[in-house]
This record gives structure tokens, sequence and C-alpha cells, in this order.
């Protein structure tokens, strides 16, 4: 795309990832508690190994997911040495 690293063109470029990647995660977010609500109402029996969306819930994994893939880059470990037993725990 003819881009340098460190111009300004690099940066605005970083900046839109950083936008689409929020925009996204929150579509996510409201796509997740819509769902919850939906199943409230329906009067949905979640079973003891079932995760239930809730707005700490939607904030608190991507979070623990970012962490492990920052950590999982800096130290050069699969991501899913960190990754697995989250998800087993979801």
């Amino acid at each position: 795309m003819g881009i340098e690293c460190g111009s300004a063109w690099f940066w605005f470029a970083q900046a839109l990832l950083l936008v689409w990647i929020l925009f996204i995660s929150i579509l996510g977010r409201k796509f997740l508690l819509n769902d919850t609500a939906k199943k409230a109402e329906a009067g949905y029996v979640y079973l003891d190994d079932d995760l239930k969306w809730t707005k700490k819930s939607t904030i608190i994994y991507p979070l623990i997911s970012t962490l492990a893939g920052f950590a999982a880059g800096m130290f050069g470990i699969g991501g899913g040495i960190i990754k697995g037993p989250l998800m087993l725990g979801m």
C-alpha cells in the first residue's frame, strides 16, 4: 500500500484499526446483552455450567483475552496455554 513505518499514514492506519476493533467489540457486547435479555424474557433456565452474559462479564472476558494475547506476543508462548483454561471456565 506504500505506507512507510512511522509515517503519519502509518499512525493513522493504526488508529483506524483500533477504532474498528472497538466498534466491533461494542457491537458484540450489545448482541450478547440483547441475547441474554431475550432468554430472560422467554424464561430460559441456565444450566450450572452455562455462561450468563452480564454487563460485567462482557467487559472482563475481552480484557482477559487481550491481556493473554499481549502476554503471548511478548513472551512467544502459544495463546492456547493462557486462553485454554479461560475457555474451559466459560
